[in-house]
């Protein structure tokens, strides 16, 4: 494992990433189906891919994990204060 030093670097990438594409498609979505509609099922697939991703036995899997981790957040982002007001 000492080999791949570059693994820590490449998951915060792929989170990044995800957040980027998160808060496209998401908020469009959003605008689409009802922000309160979209809200839930996020929160829903956030807890689910929060839970599965502690169960990770590799490091690809968890940086899958990480990267839709990102894309609900980054897309859950955006609306959300606009629901709290």
């Amino acid at each position: 494992m000492c080999d791949l030093y570059y693994v820590k670097s490449l998951i915060m990438t792929f989170q990044m990433v995800g957040v980027l594409v998160g808060a496209v498609v998401i908020g469009q979505l959003a605008d689409m189906y009802g922000r309160r509609n979209i809200y839930f099922v996020v929160y829903a697939l956030l807890l689910l891919v929060c839970f599965g991703s502690s169960f990770s036995n590799s490091w690809q899997l968890y940086a899958a994990c990480r990267a839709v981790i990102g894309a609900l957040i980054g897309g859950r982002h955006p609306f959300c204060r606009s629901l709290e007001c």
